[in-house]
């Protein structure tokens, strides 16, 4: 579920470990960053919660030169079987908001294509038309 910027301030401290996990595995952003755009509504913060929380994750929608792009800027938390299908709540979201796409940026693969290259993520994009 999405949380409402005017709540993210205090939930963000329950979660902001688990969604920063991702950034210490991958150094792919900054955890203080990812704390001024939460706490000041330029990001928004996801979260699956059963009996406890489950997962955090961080979206951001930014303009490329040619897209509109919905970047889901980290995501992190335990029992992903339980909440990986959710992806098509942000996929929605996106759509609502005029996005061409979802992007985010995670640890797998390219290594065999390009085995000169140290292994430190991949970008994944799923296109939202058509």
């Amino acid at each position: 579920m999405c949380c409402p910027p005017e709540m993210a301030e205090d939930l963000w401290p329950h979660v902001r470990s688990m969604a920063g996990s991702a950034l210490d595995k991958t150094d792919l952003g900054s955890l203080s960053d990812l704390d001024t755009d939460v706490l000041s509504g330029r990001a928004l913060l996801w979260v699956v919660n059963g009996k406890r929380l489950h997962c955090a994750a961080v979206t951001q929608i930014q303009r490329t030169q040619a897209s509109k792009v919905c970047m889901i800027l980290t995501c992190g938390g335990s029992e992903i079987k339980s909440w990986a299908h959710l992806l098509s709540g942000v996929e929605q979201y996106a759509k609502e908001e005029g996005c061409d796409c979802v992007r985010f940026i995670g640890r797998k693969g390219w290594k065999r294509i390009y085995p000169e290259y140290r292994e430190i993520g991949a970008v994944f994009e799923r296109k939202l038309n058509g």
